[in-house]
């Protein structure tokens, strides 16, 4: 039911990640009373961007990422797309795929059942070969090897034309790992040249959207393929590459990738990529991080993070800390989910969501610096909000009204409820003598 926004605190380096790079806090119109335009600084090029993170991130293999923040820092930095979002403060046009690998956003047939792309000459992966068609192909083959490839979005199940099988309710095509059915995956996506063809059971009209949104359809060369080893592994055609290797519970370092050629890209509209190297910093508590960036020295001065803000810790952001911050809405909401199994008289679920008190929540989560109110699970930052009449309410809650709706719901449940009959005694059965 409730908004909050998110925070960057960065330096000049971070810009080139600013649309990913984020933690909670902000106002409504992006900017701060001592920085309304909400701009972290200039941009220049060089240094080391630091990325603190707690939790372990739990994908990093494009057909596997399915968390937003994961989605557009990789996007960034390391796995580029047949189209992609451009990074732009007008939400219309951040929300606009635009050409990436592709030379353009696609071609669609038959009503969007049948979509096609050329992919770009002289884009390279990071060992200097050629992407090519059949690298996407062979990338959006391994989404349908559900046994192996798990976690990740896998709507191409549904629309790619491909047979069901009766017996599983799955796809007749399991995968390149086993290769059943492998013929009706060949002709659901073909390539001629560098031109990629999918075709699809139903329209899809906005195909190229969902190629923007996620790494689903990325390509991947087979031989960089290990099935569910190759989680942790980085094969990169962007602007960064992996150095080293990630460790789940530590993080890593990106640096330059050599071989990506910006000319086939757009520095200034979709990866600046100015830091000379990334490091994923994982495993630091919340509060440990937050006192590092408050504290503003060291390695913090160019660090940024994806936690939120602590409640406790809004009054401290202040000075050069808070001059040098971003703030940007969140596209996510929190909202309470009661037990529906328990509470599955209508009349009680609305006398839960009359009595929370949205307002105290906001509160307590650090008041109109972390949260506004969203009349829906949807944000109000996301195009195409509206509200849905189901979640309107008092905002400060209405323990009366909510108590007069319990005792309507107990009073309906009473007349309702049929009277427990009473067990007729059975006459003793006579037995005959012996």
């Amino acid at each position: 039911m409730f908004k909050y926004r998110k925070r960057v605190f960065a330096a000049s380096a971070a810009i080139a990640l600013a649309a990913g790079l984020a933690a909670c806090g902000g106002d409504s119109d992006g900017g701060s009373s001592d920085n309304p335009s909400g701009d972290a600084g200039a941009a220049e090029a060089g240094g080391t961007l630091n990325y603190l993170i707690y939790a372990p991130i739990e994908h990093v293999d494009p057909q596997r990422i399915y968390v937003g923040r994961d989605i557009t820092n990789f996007s960034r930095t390391v796995y580029r797309q047949l189209v992609t979002f451009p990074i732009s403060t007008d939400p219309e046009v951040s929300n606009t795929p635009v050409a990436d690998l592709a030379t353009d956003t696609g071609t669609s047939e038959d009503g969007g059942k049948v979509w096609s792309f050329t992919i770009k000459d002289g884009v390279k992966w990071e060992d200097g070969q050629p992407i090519t068609c059949e690298d996407f192909k062979y990338g959006a083959s391994r989404v349908f090897a559900t046994d192996v490839i798990t976690g990740g979005p896998n709507y191409l199940l549904s629309y790619l034309d491909i047979p069901t099988d009766k017996k599983t309710g799955l796809p007749a095509y399991n995968g390149p790992y086993k290769g059943d059915g492998q013929e009706l995956f060949d002709k659901a996506i073909t390539c001629d040249g560098n031109t990629i063809t999918y075709n699809f059971k139903q329209p899809w009209p906005d195909f190229p959207l969902a190629v923007a949104a996620l790494h689903m359809m990325d390509p991947y060369r087979q031989d960089k393929d290990q099935g569910d080893k190759s989680n942790f592994q980085i094969f990169s055609n962007g602007p960064y590459k992996l150095e080293g290797t990630w460790s789940k519970n530590k993080g890593a370092t990106f640096v330059k990738n050599e071989n990506y050629d910006a000319a086939t890209d757009d520095p200034e509209n979709i990866r600046r990529a100015l830091p000379d190297k990334i490091v994923f910093n994982i495993g630091q508590t919340t509060e440990t991080i937050y006192d590092q960036l408050i504290a503003d020295t060291g390695d913090a001065q160019t660090a940024v993070t994806a936690q939120r803000v602590p409640p406790a810790y809004y009054n401290q952001i202040e000075g050069a800390v808070a001059d040098r911050s971003v703030l940007v809405d969140s596209p996510f909401v929190d909202y309470l989910v009661p037990n529906f199994r328990k509470l599955s008289d209508p009349k009680v679920r609305e006398a839960l969501k009359v009595a929370t008190n949205a307002t105290a929540w906001i509160n307590a989560g650090g008041g109109e610096k972390a949260y506004g109110p969203a009349e829906s699970i949807v944000n109000p930052a996301v195009v195409g909000y509206q509200d849905n009449p189901a979640f309107s309410g008092p905002q400060e809650g209405d323990p009366a009204a909510a108590k007069k709706l319990l005792e309507e719901a107990r009073a309906s449940r009473c007349r309702t409820r049929s009277p427990s009959p009473t067990r007729a005694r059975r006459p003793p059965t006579s037995r005959p003598p012996r």
